[in-house]
């Protein structure tokens, strides 16, 4: 019976984390759709981003300050956090992230929907089914893995979910709560699919022929990647230092400092290094031969930068999903000269080697 309940309260968190994740994506990209490009067409008029930045800016950075003042001047991850099981909790994580996300912070919604998605296992398995506390804290991590087939779609990253929380808890699993993995991962790719089926990247099956020119290509791919997350924790720690000096004379000069520095980013940088860049990167592979090296460089330059930026001056959102646009750029920038890399492989790559780099420095997650 005990097992039979923890199943159902199993597939309704699943498909509440699925539609919680469908309903925020949509929101903030309607939002920006709608704020960025038909309110103030800013492809067309780059100086209109100014208004916004800075408006919203001070909208979010004021709601911030009265309503969660507490995590204003700190950096967080995504998987630090363990929010109280209230509704007001849920909707004051998810209100807050949808400010940071449309008033233009380059991060994505991961650190938004890990907490939330957290909160939502645990207000079931409390609430509604009225379970221990151990089985609350088992509905929470497995919201957490729901999050993760949402995230990509697949029930293969609904398990990279469950390692992350076998990793995060240093437990071993049981064959009980390995079995209610597949099936929050499966329940929240199925409510995902009816939702919308749709990827954010088209890109073409990979086969499984790699030459040794490829080969080489993708051991350089790992490197950049390592390189890459230095960048990221280099230009975190330069942002973190300039918020500091800041923060003491309050929200309002912290705000005119994190929305000085964006505008004069996305200014430098142009549309594809703005938000998140999940929907950026078909447009900039894309654009890949007529952006050229120099072009792209430019790119993955300013991303970093806004990236690490809007992390360090209190925006809310993650860096793991922009740092998969960065990786995106720079294997379109390697293919521009090696042809025999296919994207998804170089992207693996460049991903292994941010990975692998971040268990030292602890920067993305």
């Amino acid at each position: 019976m005990r097992l039979i309940k923890l199943t159902i309260a199993t597939i309704l968190v699943s498909m509440l984390v699925a539609v919680t994740y469908f309903v925020f994506e949509r929101s903030v990209s309607i939002a920006t759709e709608v704020v960025w490009q038909q309110w103030f067409s800013t492809d067309q008029s780059r100086l209109m981003i100014l208004p916004i930045i800075f408006g919203l800016g001070y909208v979010y950075f004021g709601a911030q300050h009265y309503l969660d003042g507490k995590h204003e001047n700190r950096l967080t991850h995504s998987l630090e956090e363990n929010p109280k099981p209230t509704l007001g909790s849920l909707f004051k994580i998810l209100g807050l992230g949808f400010l940071s996300l449309v008033a233009g912070a380059s991060l994505g919604p991961e650190a938004i929907l890990v907490p939330a998605c957290i909160l939502i296992g645990s207000y079931t398995g409390k609430h509604i089914f009225k379970t221990t506390e151990a089985t609350t804290k088992t509905l929470a991590q497995l919201a957490f893995i729901a999050l993760f087939a949402a995230f990509f779609n697949s029930v293969y990253a609904g398990l990279l979910g469950l390692f992350l929380v076998l990793k995060r808890h240093k437990s071993k699993p049981s064959i009980i709560f390995i079995l209610l993995a597949v099936v929050a991962s499966a329940v929240t790719v199925a409510v995902q699919n009816k939702l919308d089926p749709s990827p954010f990247v088209e890109a073409s099956t990979a086969g499984f022929e790699i030459t040794l020119l490829g080969l080489f290509g993708l051991l350089i791919l790992v490197f950049i990647g390592t390189l890459l997350t230095h960048g990221i924790d280099y230009t975190t720690r330069f942002s973190v230092r300039m918020h500091k000096k800041v923060a003491a004379k309050g929200w309002w000069a912290s705000a005119f400092i994190a929305c000085s520095g964006l505008s004069i980013l996305y200014l430098i940088g142009g549309p594809l290094v703005q938000f998140t860049g999940n929907a950026e990167i078909q447009p900039m592979l894309e654009q890949a031969p007529q952006i050229g090296f120099f072009g792209i460089m430019l790119i993955i330059i300013i991303k970093l930068a806004a990236i690490s930026w809007s992390k360090a001056l209190g925006y809310r959102g993650g860096m793991i999903f922009p740092s998969v646009f960065v990786a995106a750029a720079v294997v379109a920038l390697m293919q521009l000269y090696l042809t025999d890399i296919h994207f998804v492989y170089g992207l693996v790559a460049v991903l292994v080697g941010m990975y692998l780099t971040d268990k030292k420095l602890k920067i993305l997650f």
